[in-house]
């Protein structure tokens, strides 16, 4: 259903692409924002491709898992991948868009939906701390950073989550070292997949939940009973926060609640 929207929305309503790149596509290439077009226009352009890739990053959430893990090259993580691809580009879209124009200025449902999709970052690196989409993805929770410091200039809001995010880079980056520590001695196209032993039953494209346990005991323990996509939509995860084990939050209000 997604898909066909794609095809018949207007050609007028569209973003080309740079580089002759594929227009409404997760393939990274930027937004041609047309200047001299109407600003009503170039917003209306702008919020439809973000609407197009956050509704993306939803659909595709729930294959993300802590409790279970798709097995490699199977349909499911393939699904699981398509959301953190629309997560990745909607947080280069918004980056691009308030570094070169003025479009977004003041935009609350664009801050949202980069909130949106930094937790699902966050959620699949947790989950899945040795995929190879680990990279593009860390590097995307940088981009979202750099999102809520210029959303914060004009709203409270941005620079809470700014900190919250900042943590969970910093809880992060500490779990993938631990992770490559550990499996130091695999073979490289090890570490590019979620770390399932391929005699394991695969039941349904998902692996038995004792596997995921080898992957990284600390996560489970951790994160297994949070649940992110709460943090990523809901209005009162800041009551919970303290679960994540990202530190002190005391600096934040009582206002800070979407």
């Amino acid at each position: 259903m997604i898909e066909r929207w794609v095809q018949n929305l207007p050609g007028a309503l569209k973003n080309s692409r740079v580089n002759n790149g594929r227009i409404l596509s997760t393939d990274g290439s930027a937004l041609v924002i047309e200047q001299y077009a109407p600003l009503w226009l170039q917003r209306q352009r702008l919020l439809l491709e973000m609407e197009y890739h956050h509704m993306s990053v939803n659909l595709y959430r729930p294959f993300i898992s802590f409790k279970k893990v798709p097995a490699p090259g199977s349909r499911l993580e393939t699904l699981a991948i398509e959301s953190i691809n629309h997560a990745i580009e909607l947080s280069k879209i918004t980056q691009q868009a308030l570094s070169s124009t003025a479009i977004l200025d003041g935009w609350h449902e664009a801050f949202q939906w980069q909130w949106n999709s930094a937790i699902t970052l966050a959620g699949f690196i947790l989950a899945n701390p040795r995929h190879s989409a680990v990279v593009a993805a860390r590097s995307a929770m940088d981009s979202s950073l750099s999102v809520f410091g210029t959303f914060g200039q004009s709203f409270e809001l941005a620079k809470n989550a700014e900190t919250v995010v900042r943590m969970l880079c910093t809880k992060i980056d500490g779990l993938i070292s631990t992770s490559s520590q550990d499996h130091g001695q695999k073979e490289p196209a090890a570490l590019s997949t979620l770390g399932i032993d391929q005699e394991v039953e695969v039941v349904n494209g998902f692996a038995s939940e004792s596997v995921y346990t080898s992957t990284s005991p600390e996560l489970l323990t951790q994160f297994l009973d949070f649940d992110f996509t709460e943090m990523a939509v809901g209005v009162d995860f800041w009551a919970n926060i303290d679960m994540l084990g990202v530190g002190d939050i005391s600096t934040f209000g009582e206002s800070s609640v979407f």
